[in-house]
């Protein structure tokens, strides 16, 4: 099994469209459906658009998409769809597959695998209950279904772990996709991980590309996790995050109009409402806010149909660094909130 950094194996493919390939030849023929949730991302194309989706704006124009997945949600608990409240829920939104999905979709045997963000990175920073990925876990061994974990974002290191995955002790994953934190953002790379009985089958189907396996990129994704670990950069994150939690989580406390912080390593969101006996999501007060950092040197990663942003700090940038742009924050949002006379909470 792929755990931690124990991999089989290395396999020299691109993510989510690759992956689960893999998933279903390794499953073998009878097993047409994936498991996917609602909320995650997995890339922009027609298949990946439709494991998740992430967002029905981001949908416009491209539809109907390809069939095969079975969506189902994701504990969002700042939005409970069941409108309860954890722990006390005891994740009540994992009894939908087994009391839904395979009382009127789909047979377990008819299921090849699930795929899965374990944080949900472009839906806001989604961090389920702790127990949730166990029972997900669990769940899947039950079936014998294939556990794919697509950590693009999340990644070498941006959840303060080498992998989203290792935050959750018993859990593992079969196939494991890796990019973007792969090679800093200087040159394009993506890979998955795989176990022993997804490994053998990769062999089968087609799964090169234009830009797969750069002899450049893979030198640069060696060095990279080399200079890492030599300087050791999670480390740092660990402290990004102390002052994420510190500083954001002021804010939330503060501010009528911070509805939700949501942080884990340097991977973190702030979303915004109207009030917070409301939780209506103020979109305007959201793109008000984000310019207004824009014209003071603070970029986000902000998505117009977003009533939150995400700031993305570098991994190696100084706590001091990352603090002075974390006030700058927080004079925007005190200029918006006075400017529509929200107050404070």
């Amino acid at each position: 099994m792929v755990a931690g950094r124990g991999a089989g194996a290395l396999l020299a493919f691109p993510f989510s469209p690759a992956a689960v390939r893999i998933m279903r030849e390794a499953a073998g023929p009878g097993h047409p459906f994936v498991i996917t949730f609602l909320g995650s991302f997995h890339g922009g194309n027609y298949a990946t658009r439709a494991m998740g989706p992430h967002n029905a704006h981001c949908n416009h124009a491209i539809e109907p998409f390809m069939s095969g997945w079975i969506n189902v949600r994701f504990p969002t608990c700042y939005r409970c769809p069941y409108h309860l409240d954890s722990p006390a829920c005891d994740v009540a939104c994992f009894g939908h597959v087994e009391e839904v999905i395979l009382k009127y979709k789909a047979t377990p045997h008819s299921i090849a695998g699930v795929g899965v963000e374990f944080i949900q990175g472009e839906n806001g920073v989604q961090i389920p209950p702790p127990e949730w990925p166990k029972r997900l876990y669990d769940l899947r061994r039950k079936y014998g279904w294939i556990p794919y974990d697509d950590e693009v974002q999340e990644g070498v290191g941006r959840t303060g772990k080498w992998f989203a995955i290792e935050h959750r002790s018993g859990v593992e994953a079969e196939l494991l996709s890796l990019g973007k934190g792969l090679c800093g953002g200087l040159m394009p790379l993506a890979c998955t991980l795989g176990s022993d009985r997804t490994s053998a089958p990769a062999g089968e189907p087609y799964t090169g590309g234009t830009f797969a396996a750069t002899p450049a990129a893979c030198l640069m994704a060696a060095k990279l996790l080399e200079v890492m670990e030599r300087d050791k950069v999670l480390d740092n994150v660990a402290e990004l995050e102390w002052v994420a939690n510190a500083k954001f989580g002021a804010m939330k406390d503060k501010y009528e109009i911070v509805g939700d912080v949501r942080v884990i390593g340097a991977y973190m969101c702030v979303e915004f409402v109207e009030d917070k006996g409301s939780k209506a999501p103020d979109h305007d007060l959201t793109r008000e806010i984000v310019y207004a950092m824009e014209r003071r040197g603070v970029v986000p990663t902000y998505e117009s149909a977003s009533n939150n942003f995400r700031p993305t700090p570098a991994l190696n940038q100084p706590p001091k660094l990352f603090a002075f742009g974390r006030d700058i924050v927080e004079e925007c949002v005190a200029e918006v909130s006075k400017a529509h006379a929200k107050g404070v909470a």
